[in-house]
């Protein structure tokens, strides 16, 4: 008889803090969340065996330190980010030292759809008839950010 394994893994859920706050501000906050996390993976092992680090993309450098902290000192198995900065595409060049850095540790990066509520279906509507916007939104947010990742060639520079 098959014994069924089910893993969970913990992260930050939405609002992107890089929407939220300033990035101070977002800074300050994914350390919290970071130390918060680590602390639940130590307390129910059980339950939570790792977690996935969160970093706030509005301040590049301090991803990058907080993404390497969070992995050496608090043992994060990947970062979360999202399908884009603040409205701004993740194929921008400024935010290749963070996919750089998770390349070093060889590990993963969870994308998570940013689309809101605010963007609806139609620019005629005040808003997304149907909930439309994650039905759909939140999948082909997610595709274009991966396709464009591709396209520019950041898989190519960091095939791990």
């Amino acid at each position: 008889m098959a014994t069924a394994i089910i893993v969970r893994s913990s992260s930050l859920p939405h609002p992107a803090l890089e929407g939220v706050a300033t990035p101070a501000e977002a800074g300050r906050l994914a350390r919290l969340a970071n130390d918060g996390l680590a602390e639940l993976c130590a307390r129910h092992p059980d339950r939570f065996p790792a977690f996935v680090a969160t970093v706030s993309l509005s301040d590049i450098d301090a991803a990058v330190a907080e993404a390497h902290r969070s992995i050496a000192e608090l043992g994060a198995k990947g970062i979360q980010i999202y399908s884009n900065i603040a409205g701004r595409p993740l194929d921008e060049p400024g935010f290749e030292p963070i996919f750089a850095a998770m390349a070093q540790h060889d590990l993963p990066i969870w994308l998570h759809p940013a689309r809101t509520a605010a963007m609806t279906d139609y620019s005629a509507e005040p808003r997304s008839r149907y909930e439309m916007w994650w039905c759909f939104g939140w999948p082909y947010e997610t595709s274009v950010a991966m396709s464009r990742l591709v396209f520019s060639g950041l898989f190519d520079r960091y095939p791990t």
